[in-house]
């Protein structure tokens, strides 16, 4: 299973999303980013952080 980021693009394995500690701080939200958590939230679920950018942008691809 391959997770993808809505902000900052990266493609993350089950392993590293759940190994991999995101940044300390994250990143500036994008304008797709911006979308994606809108969508998420709208729907009323809850994605994991980034380990890319740290933010909770990821969606299962």
């Amino acid at each position: 299973m391959a997770y993808r980021c809505g902000n900052c693009g990266g493609y993350f394995s089950q392993t590293e999303v759940t190994h991999r500690k995101p940044p300390r701080h994250p990143w500036a939200l994008t304008v797709s980013g911006q979308k994606v958590l809108t969508e998420l939230e709208q729907m009323g679920g809850e994605s994991s952080q980034c380990p890319g950018c740290g933010q909770r942008t990821l969606v299962i691809r």
